[in-house]
């Protein structure tokens, strides 16, 4: 019988993806497993270089990070953290390859993801980000529908 002991959580903060961490801490619950929950933040310039005395993107980047932490603090209470000793994490680049990067360097049993996130429009069937990331995923994938 499969039974995940590492949960990997992929978030944006979108309505899918909560409902695909509500169905990751029913697992965990049922399980015992471990969440980490990871936002990955796409590059708010890609590519985008000037001198720092001209126009510095640190800022824009700085603001982003604060806003991921302060998401990713408020979806796991005090107490969940503890159960489920979960990890909340923010990394920067691309999400799909970000999420498969972290399945690769981590033990983690089962992707948890939402099918449409804030990128909806982009799939008609399931979005982009989970599409790759159930085409190239080593681990298994269980996709939420937020409907």
């Amino acid at each position: 019988m499969f039974a995940p002991q590492r949960i990997l959580v992929p978030t944006d903060f979108s309505p899918s993806a909560e409902v695909a961490l509500q169905h990751a801490k029913s697992l965990a619950t049922a399980y015992g497993s471990s969440l980490t929950v990871l936002h990955v933040m796409d590059d708010p310039l890609p590519g985008f270089k000037m001198p720092d005395h001209v126009c510095s993107i640190k800022p824009i980047r700085e603001q982003l990070e604060r806003e991921a932490a302060e998401h990713l603090d408020g979806l796991l209470t005090a107490d969940e953290r503890q159960k489920f000793r979960a990890e909340c994490l923010a990394a920067w680049g691309n999400p799909y390859g970000k999420i498969l990067e972290y399945t690769e360097a981590h033990p983690i049993d089962l992707i948890v993801m939402g099918t449409h996130g804030r990128g909806a429009i982009g799939h008609f069937f399931m979005g982009s980000v989970a599409e790759r990331v159930v085409r190239m995923a080593k681990c298994p994938v269980l996709t939420v529908r937020s409907e």
